[in-house]
């Protein structure tokens, strides 16, 4: 990703401002689209099984499907920057041992979770819930690396031409090699 890409570059060059904006505008902007699916989210919990033919025992579960995810979209969206910002300091043992770490979590969660009968909303939310903490101790080692304070009204128009002009190129490159 674009934030990958610049975190990295400006950590090369010792550009600890550099860092510090492509994190605060890759936070702000997460945090928007976070907003943009917990607000879709919740209008497809509303409306979900009026478009589609759905079993009517299983229209709550739906329900409360839309409702976990809208709200785990709030918090994971923005905080999946402190992931990017440990790949582009080239932490890759923090972000292996983070990932290895959170699916061991995973498996043992997902097995407790449907061996007591629980079902697919209460597993949702404990995997949503550790990929969060996940989400949290990339955070914590990115501040004990690169001190960074995060911003949410941190919007410049030339921090994101950066993070944009980089992605539309990722997304043209893309849209070319599958046509071709």
């Amino acid at each position: 990703s674009s934030l990958t890409k610049y975190v990295s570059e400006y950590n090369g060059r010792k550009d600890s401002r550099g860092v510090i904006n492509i994190l605060n505008a890759s936070f702000s902007f997460y945090m928007v689209i976070g907003v943009i699916i917990a607000l879709l989210s919740f209008i497809c919990a509303l409306y979900f099984d009026k478009l589609f033919k759905i079993e009517p025992a299983n229209i709550l579960i739906f329900r409360q499907l839309f409702i976990a995810a809208g709200i785990f979209a709030l918090a994971s969206w923005p905080l999946s920057t402190f992931r990017g910002a440990i790949q582009g300091m080239n932490l890759w043992n923090i972000d292996s041992s983070v990932n290895v770490f959170t699916q061991i979590l995973n498996a043992l969660v997902t097995l407790a979770v449907f061996s007591l009968g629980y079902g697919i909303v209460q597993f949702f939310i404990a995997t949503k819930i550790l990929n969060i903490l996940g989400s949290v101790i990339f955070y914590y080692a990115g501040r004990r690396r690169f001190k960074f304070n995060i911003q949410f009204h941190y919007w410049t128009v030339e921090t994101y031409k950066i993070i944009f002009n980089f992605s539309l190129f990722k997304v043209a490159l893309f849209s070319i090699i599958i046509s071709g």
